[in-house]
């Protein structure tokens, strides 16, 4: 950094202070506060998982070695019980807690701009697929041309539109 005139210099109040910097890398004291850290929060996976297994951390900790396991492999090793998805999760929760009446509501992130237009965009092109005896290719090779018509038709300077989305076909003015 000093070949290009990058200097670094500051003013520290402990020894951990600046512990992580891009001239100086990474301290030992603050290497070793990392360490620390992940140490603490694998014997804590140790224990949780030594509890829900009915197993030894120390069992534990000779399958598990920081390494991730498939599905499949950790069902061989007797770290799940079984294999599936949310669904599955959340009827077995249910189970467990004995609630019998519960409904799943999920929450999602908004849809951006751009992919309420690609949405749109495909769904258009679906309607507008002819259901002629054409191969899926030249179907979807026909609606798009037929879109990017549409598209090329977006050319104000001043990005001022009015889409009539109730007309047959779509009005941009």
């Amino acid at each position: 950094m000093n070949e290009y005139g990058i200097f670094g210099d500051g003013v520290a109040t402990t020894p951990i202070a600046g512990g992580v910097s891009i001239d100086r890398g990474i301290q030992p004291i603050y290497a070793s506060l990392i360490q620390q850290v992940i140490q603490s929060g694998y014997d804590q996976f140790l224990a949780v998982v030594a509890k829900g297994r009915n197993m030894t951390p120390e069992a534990v900790d000779e399958i598990a070695q920081g390494r991730v396991w498939t599905g499949t492999k950790a069902l061989e090793l007797g770290l799940v019980d079984q294999i599936g998805g949310l669904d599955e999760a959340i009827q077995a929760a249910a189970e467990l807690a004995a609630i019998t009446d519960y409904e799943v509501w999920r929450v999602e992130p908004k849809a951006s701009r751009r992919q309420q237009i690609l949405e749109a965009l495909t769904a258009e092109i679906r309607a507008l697929a002819p259901v002629a005896k054409q191969d899926p290719i030249t179907q979807y090779w026909h609606a798009m041309q037929s879109e990017i018509r549409t598209l090329a038709r977006f050319n104000d300077p001043q990005k001022a539109y009015v889409i009539c989305e109730t007309c047959p076909s779509p009005l941009v003015r």
